[in-house]
């Protein structure tokens, strides 16, 4: 029998049975037939192969490896330097519910991190040496994986699509749907741990309508699956609380109609935990209408404040949480400001209205005879509110005998006293 033996493309071949013993560079289309009568001879072979399930060393384009499926066209960039794969064409579409190319693999490894991306099924590895110019600069990227899809008929399409099931036995595990790590290396470069892009060329705008109709053009949609309350739609943080992100979620100039919309029936649109310096800031804002809108309620954008609530269903101003409880013979200073301080004691419910400014206060007027004339020693079974020299505060003095707790109502007219 006759035998071959290749280095690269070279082929060699040893004589027997009609062959010609000849060492020539060919392509090979292993879907081809040879009879013992052929002859091989010193040239290139590219030509002999057509199409067909495999060929190896084809030379237009040049590719190690080209797998075809009988009937099939090449489109796109399915051109390549090491190998095609090509299933059906636009006559003879493939129509059945089977992959191209399937990778099948069952893996018992241990001790590896579970995040660092080792150890794939499938493994890509791109490495650029480009070249900065002098000017301009080119514009060079390197990628790892490209995926193009296009539907020309009446259904969706999707460009990646990844489960990740995670039924480990023993709990602390995690399954990711996608894990994207980009590292920034040197100064002025950017990471983005991924850029999620949506583009309307329908040739009309797509505006926000909650669900009526169902929205069209979204960035990212997140929505949980499952039998069961899944923690967070979206979760920024580091376990180890370092390092951190400057801002959690930075909007720039591209939004229309609003920062955030909260559509929901949640039973709070905002709720906030932790310490912070400011709730909510809005001084380096400009608005050219209310900085703060709430029904019946708003701040102007000059800071003043406007109220319309009927005054048989709210009072305008409520202060029954401000309070502060003060046993018997004790105070408690305000904070540096003076303007006009209305108290109310929970023992018999009195309340008193004094005006302090310029380290004195006055009463104004009393509901009761508990609240007397400003003084830092009011009589037993009396209240007062005074300037305290060696506090340098303006005090709430309880002197009723029996811890009170005090509501105060205050409008401070300047932050000194």
């Amino acid at each position: 029998m006759p035998s071959c033996s290749a280095t690269g493309n070279d082929l060699n071949w040893t004589s027997g049975y009609g062959f010609t013993c000849a060492t020539g560079r060919a392509s090979l289309g292993l879907a081809q037939t040879f009879t013992a009568t052929q002859t091989f001879s010193n040239s290139t072979y590219s030509a002999l192969f057509t199409g067909g399930p495999v060929g190896v060393g084809i030379s237009t384009p040049a590719v190690a490896l080209d797998v075809e499926a009988p009937n099939s066209t090449g489109g796109g960039n399915a051109n390549s330097t090491l190998a095609r794969f090509y299933a059906g064409s636009s006559g003879t579409p493939v129509t059945t519910i089977t992959p191209t190319v399937a990778i099948s693999r069952y893996e018992a490894i241990n001790n590896q991190d579970t995040e660092g991306g080792q150890n794939a099924a499938l493994y890509v590895e791109d490495t650029a040496v480009n070249v900065s110019g002098n000017p301009p600069p080119p514009v060079a990227q390197v990628n790892g994986i490209v995926a193009n899809v296009f539907q020309n008929g009446t259904g969706d399409s999707v460009g990646m699509f990844a489960y990740s099931n995670n039924y480990s036995t023993n709990s602390g595990h995690t399954a990711y749907g996608g894990f994207f790590d980009a590292i920034a290396g040197t100064a002025g470069t950017h990471g983005f741990g991924l850029e999620i892009d949506s583009t309307n060329s329908t040739g009309s705008n797509a505006p926000y309508t909650v669900l009526s109709p169902y929205p069209s053009l979204v960035g990212i949609h997140i929505q949980a699956a499952g039998a069961n309350l899944s923690t967070a739609g979206i979760w920024i943080g580091n376990v180890s609380s370092s390092p951190s992100y400057d801002v959690g979620v930075a909007l720039t100039n591209d939004i229309n109609t609003s920062g955030f919309e909260d559509d929901s029936s949640s039973v709070q649109s905002l709720y906030v935990t932790g310490t912070h310096t400011y709730g909510v800031n809005l001084a380096n804002g400009t608005f050219t209408g209310a900085s703060v809108a709430a029904p019946g309620f708003q701040v102007s954008s000059s800071g003043s404040i406007e109220s319309s609530v009927a005054p048989t269903t709210s009072w305008e101003y409520d202060s029954t949480g401000s309070h502060v409880s003060i046993a018997s013979g004790g105070n408690a200073p305000m904070t540096a400001g003076n303007g006009l301080i209305v108290v109310e004691d929970s023992g018999t419910s009195n309340t008193a209205a004094y005006l302090c400014s310029n380290a004195a206060c006055t009463l104004m007027t009393a509901n009761g005879s508990t609240w007397v004339a400003s003084t830092t020693t009011p009589a037993s079974g009396h209240s007062s509110v005074a300037y305290s020299s060696g506090q340098a505060a303006y005090i709430i003095i309880n002197n009723e005998g029996a811890t009170e707790t005090i509501t105060v109502s205050s409008n401070r007219m300047k932050a000194t006293n």
